[in-house]
């Protein structure tokens, strides 16, 4: 968190500067990994890639829309699908998926 100026609260806002961020990413040099599960920006990178011919790896934490995971990967799209471990894993899926149900 930051100074309330300048932190986003509403989802929504959260949102458009990450799809914002997203787009300026693909525009660029680099090697771009999306880690998300919400439909609307894996619509967005699938988008971007297309008009960009541009490729991006998607990641996502196992268990969590695996036919989503099987259905990019067999349209050719690289996917990382993440196992959490650890003392903590637990908590950490548990809050991943209360922040994005």
């Amino acid at each position: 968190t930051g100074p309330r100026s300048v932190t986003l609260i509403r989802p929504h806002d959260v949102d458009l500067r990450m799809a914002a961020c997203l787009r300026a990413l693909m525009t660029g040099p680099s090697t771009v990994m999306l880690a998300s599960h919400d439909p609307v920006f894996v619509a967005l990178g699938e988008q971007l890639m297309a008009s960009l011919d541009r490729q991006l790896e998607f990641q996502m934490l196992q268990g969590i829309r695996p036919l989503e995971q099987r259905r990019l990967v067999d349209i050719g799209h690289r996917m990382r699908v993440y196992l959490p471990y650890g003392h903590d894993w637990y908590r950490y899926c548990t809050r991943r998926i209360v922040e994005r149900p």
